[in-house]
C-alpha cells in the first residue's frame, strides 16, 4: 500500500468533516481535527489560564473534562444534522448551543457521544472510508495499546 493512502486531508481537518452519531443515524456531527495549530492554541491557552486560576499545575480530573468539552464547542465541532428541537424543529447550529450541549450536566448522555467521536476521529478508528476501516481493523488485531475498536455509541 502507498504511503499517501496514509496522508492526512489537511483541508478536511480545518473544516471539519461529517460524522455519524452511531445508533443515532441520522445524527450527525461535524468535527474539525484536534491537530489543528488554533485548536492546540487554544487548548494550551486555556490550560496555563486555568492553571492559574487554581494555582496549580496539575489540574483535577474534572477540570480536565470541562476544559475538552469546552474545546469541542469553542474549535471542533462546527455544525450538526439530523437533531430536532422538543417541538420537531430542526435545531440550528450554534456556538452558544454547543456550548450548552458540552458543557450542561442535562445533556451528558449528547457530549459524551460528541466527546467519543472527536476522540475517536483522532484515533482514525470510526466509520472512514471502506479500505481505511479494513486497515483499521487489521491494526486493532494485532493488539496493540494505542489501538482499540470503538464502543458504539448508546451501548
Amino acid at each position: 500500500m502507498k504511503l499517501s493512502f496514509f496522508s492526512a486531508d489537511l483541508v478536511e481537518e480545518e473544516e471539519g468533516r461529517w460524522c455519524n452519531l452511531l445508533g443515532a443515524e441520522p445524527v450527525q456531527f461535524k468535527i474539525r481535527s484536534l491537530h489543528c495549530d488554533d485548536v492546540q492554541e487554544w487548548i494550551a491557552n486555556e490550560t496555563l489560564r486555568l492553571q492559574k486560576v487554581h494555582d496549580t499545575l496539575e489540574l483535577d480530573g474534572k477540570t480536565q473534562s470541562l476544559l475538552f468539552r469546552r474545546a469541542v464547542a469553542e474549535k471542533l465541532l462546527v455544525g450538526w444534522s439530523g437533531i430536532l428541537d422538543d417541538s420537531g424543529e430542526v435545531l440550528i447550529f450554534t456556538r452558544a448551543k454547543a456550548m450548552e450541549i458540552m458543557v450542561e450536566r442535562q445533556w451528558r448522555r449528547l457530549s459524551d457521544a460528541v466527546s467519543t467521536i472527536v476522540v475517536n476521529r483522532s484515533k482514525i478508528l470510526f466509520e472512514e472510508r471502506d479500505t481505511l476501516g479494513k486497515v483499521s481493523e487489521n491494526l486493532s488485531a494485532i493488539d496493540s495499546p494505542s489501538l482499540s475498536s470503538p464502543t458504539p455509541i448508546g451501548e
